[in-house]
């Protein structure tokens, strides 16, 4: 009985403590060694990201804040491309409660990588033969506000460059909603698409404070949007606190300030 009155003390402390500030988790495929059990800032991803494409002959500037903090993560984080290009990464953590975040490379191509895409210029307009692409395409006309059924979409292959991000995943697409209309045959871009925020402004979400020994609850409100493994701003509904919390699902958030495991 003793041991509990304690725990709920500790717990109770934790709670108003929420405000005093925000500490960071000891946070491909191109692996990032050394990401491993530790946390990672954003200053030090730029480094990790613009060391590893260097490698990869690609100079990049990575756009990305560099105080921002990312959780803790069990393995090295891994990155890989998307939207059909490394003009954007993905960064991942693969362990039990993994996460992911988009970054902007601000890629910009050295002058080996320019004379590759140079020769293969040449090599295409001596042959008529082009590297074909498979992307998404509209079957029908849609309009804005609509969500994307399997019915509403079909993979086409296409040796058109193009310019936007588009979709080489179908099952990326289908329970979207519709940005604008979108007329029949046309390539779906993700600017056509809503942002599928993981969590949303005003939503309401479950407040989880754990550590080894237990865990603790409390009904709060998102003060912004945020996608899996972002920090965003929340509201404690029963203190009125507000404070900084890891996006760990769409119901639930884990605060920046964590229980020692001590």
């Amino acid at each position: 009985m003793e041991k509990k009155k304690i725990l709920l003390f500790v717990a109770a402390i934790f709670l108003a403590s929420l405000s005093l500030g925000v500490k960071a988790f000891a946070g491909t495929p191109q692996m990032l060694k050394g990401t491993n059990l530790r946390a990672i800032e954003g200053s030090e991803l730029v480094t990790l990201i613009t060391d590893k494409m260097k490698k990869m002959e690609m100079v990049a500037s990575p756009k990305i804040n560099p105080l921002r903090k990312f959780p803790v993560c069990l393995s090295d984080l891994k990155m890989i491309p998307v939207f059909g290009g490394w003009k954007t990464v993905r960064i991942i953590c693969d362990d039990v409660e993994g996460w992911k975040t988009n970054i902007r490379t601000n890629l910009v191509e050295t002058r080996k990588a320019e004379k590759r895409n140079i020769e293969r210029s040449v090599k295409n307009k001596s042959n008529p033969e082009k590297p074909m692409l498979k992307v998404v395409k509209l079957t029908k006309n849609l309009t804005s506000g609509q969500i994307i059924s399997e019915f509403d979409v079909e993979m086409v292959e296409t040796g058109k460059y193009i310019s936007a991000s588009y979709f080489t995943d179908i099952s990326k697409v289908i329970g979207r909603k519709l940005k604008s209309n979108v007329k029949m045959g046309s390539i779906l871009k993700s600017r056509n698409l809503i942002t599928d925020w993981i969590i949303v402004k005003e939503q309401p979400i479950t407040i989880e404070a754990k550590n080894s020994s237990f865990s603790v609850y409390a009904d709060g409100i998102a003060l912004g949007n945020g996608f899996l493994g972002d920090l965003i701003k929340v509201r404690n509904i029963g203190s009125g606190i507000e404070f900084y919390a890891w996006v760990a699902s769409r119901k639930k958030v884990y605060p920046a300030t964590n229980i020692s495991k001590d």
